[in-house]
């Protein structure tokens, strides 16, 4: 057997192993001791429904899970460095709701997702000692990561534990909680004597505890345990002298009654009481002593005085725990009971004895009355099963062994139940895991559809970006021949243009040369001039001479302005296409200065050789320079034919 609490402090023995229980409520409804607690689940078959695609449970019953441990602290359970799901455990379920419609309210776009609900509970998550545990799931990113972030600096403290309060604070709230909810059904006797088979342990654990878990074992004895009237509760011959915790179902034993020797008898002090409560006293003192006089058949006497010896000193009430309310009646009762020779678990066993008795019609009293000790005490144990009792009041049962065996038939047969129950609970956690599965599958699958969505959009991303990169290479290949070309043409280029230069500087040789020449030819001229005439000149023929040595000179130059035109747009069909536009335009612009240059200068070694006026002959230069700054500062276009002179062609064809 192993020993479970209730969300209330309830201790309840069941033979199972399993970590979370539940404790099935016979008879669940208006009037039972748990009716209207906010931890009842109910309990059945979950059968398919077909219409809505879902598990349905088929209610049977009612039940309260149960766990070996019980902590009331809330707790973050998870990392907010991951893509992880992370929970909170708790049974604090306003809390729970609480962080349910802030994360709705927050995370519009789905970065953190999990719904509470009171009317979705199921029994599966009642875990990490009792607690519910409440599942969020973030997305697969880093906005997920982020929210499961914000959502721990909201709530939680940095080791995990709630903000707004303390274990301590938690755990009045949920018995508060518990109690506002049963209110009108907490006193109420339940409707079937079997709705839980309990010790004399159940208790509820003290306001002073230092955290709010609760185990089975010793360590948890802070919990104290209420002293009830015996007419409504089972627990009320728990409390000791001591405060300690003392089960009655176990130390009622079928033994005679302990009593304390007459030397070890403390005088009992009746200062203080009243002399109603002292009168009562001195009557159960004699109704004891006359009934320990008749032996076996006074039994039911000792236990009448007893009862009153109780009622007087602490009253027919709910709960007369002397530690938690202040009534000193219960200790006061002990202490009188060892004033007359009695241990305290003597007087609860006569306690029960007068219990049975007044909850007994006249006819079962005198069956009882008749029956040997042991067997009185065995059917006023409050853990005696009804139907057990009923016999023996009717007179089914009339001796101890008798008892002993239909006990034994009974406890068999429970066994049995319980292994049933337990069984079921495997079957239970079974179908809520496979429901659990089920929906959490959907959200796998919901997950790997965006999954596959988002690798086909990063692969046809990634088959545009390769095909992208191949025409960017083939281009840059293009590019890269096309430099190449250029670079080459460009070679070709310069190598003209060196050409082109010694041309030039031949050029320029030709027309030192002609200078020279005409230099002379002046000299010898002027010295001609100076010799006297010796024969005639004939005008026409010198005239004649001069024009045909203008038109050589003119058909020469036009001659030379050719070439040079020719290997212009040779250099400009060679670099168009292979030099950048600014480039292309600078060598033009060096070509044409080199062409002028060299028609100039042989123009300017026949003018000279011809003794001609330079001033008057470069007129036409000076107005196409003129035009050409113009041009050049004005971005004009040039225009040497604007005057539409007859001179002025001329000027141009001969510059042409």
């Amino acid at each position: 057997m192993s020993t479970y609490i209730c969300k209330c402090g309830r201790r309840v023995k069941k033979s199972t192993n399993a970590d979370n229980t539940g404790n099935r409520l016979e008879g669940y409804g208006p009037g039972h001791e748990c009716y209207g607690c906010p931890y009842v689940l109910s309990w059945g078959n979950y059968e398919w429904n077909e219409e809505a695609k879902n598990l349905e449970q088929k209610t049977k019953g009612y039940e309260c899970r149960m766990s070996k441990t019980l902590s009331y602290a809330s707790q973050f359970i998870g990392s907010t460095k991951d893509k992880c799901t992370c929970s909170v455990v708790s049974l604090d379920f306003g809390f729970l709701e609480q962080i349910s419609a802030w994360v709705k309210e927050t995370f519009t776009l789905g970065e953190l997702t999990g719904h509470f609900s009171r009317d979705k509970i199921r029994a599966t998550e009642y875990c990490h000692n009792g607690r519910y545990q409440y599942a969020l799931y973030c997305a697969q990113n880093k906005k997920g990561i982020a929210a499961k972030a914000a959502l721990f600096e909201h709530f939680f403290n940095p080791d995990g534990s709630r903000k707004d309060m303390t274990p301590q604070q938690e755990m009045e709230k949920v018995l508060a909680d518990i109690k506002k909810a049963k209110e009108g059904f907490s006193c109420a006797p339940a409707q079937n004597a079997d709705a839980a088979v309990t010790t004399a342990e159940n208790a509820v654990p003290t306001a002073t505890a230092a955290t709010p878990t609760i185990s089975e074992s010793g360590a948890d004895a802070s919990a104290s345990t209420p002293a009830t009237s015996l007419q409504n509760c089972e627990s009320a011959p728990a409390a000791s002298a001591g405060g300690s915790s003392v089960s009655t179902a176990g130390a009622m034993q079928d033994k005679p009654l302990t009593t304390v020797p007459d030397e070890m008898r403390p005088a009992f002090d009746y200062s203080g009481l009243t002399d109603q409560t002292v009168e009562d006293l001195h009557f159960a003192e004699k109704e004891y002593q006359h009934g320990k006089k008749l032996a076996e058949r006074g039994l039911i006497h000792m236990g009448d005085a007893i009862a009153i010896a109780h009622e007087a000193l602490c009253g027919v009430v709910a709960n007369c725990d002397d530690s938690k309310h202040g009534n000193r009646g219960d200790d006061t009762f002990r202490a009188w009971c060892v004033s007359i020779g009695i241990t305290k678990d003597t007087a609860y066993r006569l306690l029960q004895v007068a219990a049975l008795m007044d909850n007994s019609s006249p006819r079962q009293q005198r069956v009882l009355k008749e029956l040997s000790p042991s067997l009185l005490y065995a059917v006023a144990k409050p853990s005696a099963p009804a139907e057990l009792v009923a016999q023996v009041k009717s007179g089914d049962i009339t001796t101890h062994k008798q008892y002993q065996e239909a006990l034994a038939q009974i406890k068999a047969e429970q066994d049995r139940a319980n292994a049933a129950e337990a069984e079921r609970d495997k079957l239970l956690g079974a179908q809520n895991r496979a429901a659990w599965a089920e929906s959490h599958i959907q959200d796998v699958e919901a997950q790997r559809d965006a999954a596959l969505a988002d690798v086909q959009g990063l692969t046809e991303q990634n088959a545009r970006l390769n095909a992208e990169k191949e025409q960017a290479e083939a281009r840059a290949h293009k590019a890269e021949a096309r430099e190449e070309e250029a670079w080459k043409l460009q070679s070709k280029a310069e190598t003209r243009a060196q050409e082109a230069e010694k041309q030039l500087e031949g050029s320029r040789q030709m027309a030192e040369a002609a200078k020279l020449r005409g230099d002379k030819l002046k000299a010898e001229n002027d010295a001609l001039k100076k010799q006297p005439i010796t024969a005639v000149v004939d005008k026409d023929e010198v005239q004649r001479q001069a024009e045909a040595l203008s038109r050589n000179a003119v058909q020469e130059a036009r001659q030379q302005a050719a070439e040079a035109q020719a290997r212009l747009r040779q250099y400009q069909e060679d670099a168009e296409g292979l030099l950048a536009p600014a480039q292309a335009c600078a060598q033009q612009a060096q070509f044409i200065a080199d062409s002028v240059r060299a028609m100039y200068l042989n123009w300017f070694g026949s003018a000279v050789a011809a003794d001609a006026s330079l001033a008057q002959m470069g007129t036409p230069l000076y107005a196409v320079c003129g035009e050409i700054m113009s041009s050049l500062e004005e971005e004009n276009t040039i225009n040497p034919t604007a005057a539409g002179s007859e001179e002025d062609a001329e000027r141009e064809a001969l510059f042409e």
